[in-house]
């Protein structure tokens, strides 16, 4: 049975972030229903580090609390944090403490929503890409110069790393990483505040004690990608 599928506490952003692709083998087709951290996935995972300031006596310092009681064995959806590794927000014409929670997730998923996310910037694909293929076509129209070198896109509910490119007009040929876990058809959304379906792989690092002023500073987290054919 899968297990208990969360978002992320909106208010928990981490201090620092890096996301990264983590290769078992150069290629490969996705492996259904293995989602546990301890199993070999063909293509890899994608593996997000957080590490997070000080808390103090606010609110969201019982997002914390929470969180240390489901974090393990839990999977969870988390927006990829406002880095260079996303588009930014004055490269999409935003201030900068403008919707710092994060993108909305719309549509018939099992999780909660409208937990304060307000905007998505998404692209489109233009031709069908097969699961396994590390290549895909998408039309830069609606924000264009927005997919570079170094940046991180969601398809479905995966997130990718754009290995290179090839840009001809508003056409954008992207190289990717892991391969694509699923068939894309042409016409599909591409994000450019992707999330990331994880799941610890040493929950107890989060944990730290509570100090008598109410003070609080998490470890550093370390969240692999799950893969179940529910989420592709």
């Amino acid at each position: 049975m899968l297990r208990t599928l969360y978002d992320w506490p909106a208010s928990l952003i981490p201090l620092n972030s890096s996301v990264r692709f983590v290769s078992t083998v150069d290629e490969g087709r996705v492996s259904r229903r293995s989602f546990e951290n301890d199993t070999s996935v063909p293509g890899g995972r994608v593996h997000l580090s957080m590490e997070f300031n000080y808390w103090q006596d606010t609110p969201d310092i019982e997002a914390i609390s929470w969180l240390k009681s489901k974090l393990r064995g839990n999977i969870f959806r988390v927006p990829i944090g406002l880095t260079a590794q996303v588009a930014r927000n004055r490269d999409l014409g935003l201030s900068d403490w403008a919707y710092r929670t994060g993108i909305p997730f719309d549509g018939d998923v099992f999780f909660d929503e409208s937990i304060g996310f307000e905007f998505e910037p998404t692209l489109e694909t233009i031709s069908t890409a097969l699961e396994g293929t590390t290549s895909i076509v998408i039309d830069e129209t609606r924000w264009p110069g927005l997919l570079r070198y170094g940046k991180w896109i969601g398809i479905g509910f995966g997130a990718y790393h754009i290995a290179d490119l090839d840009r001809s007009g508003s056409t954008v040929t992207v190289e990717i990483e892991p391969p694509l876990r699923r068939d894309v058809a042409a016409g599909e959304f591409v994000s450019l505040r992707p999330s990331l379906i994880c799941q610890a792989r040493d929950a107890s690092s989060f944990v730290s004690m509570f100090e008598p002023a109410d003070l609080i500073q998490p470890g550093s987290l370390v969240l692999t990608e799950v893969i179940d054919e529910r989420f592709l």
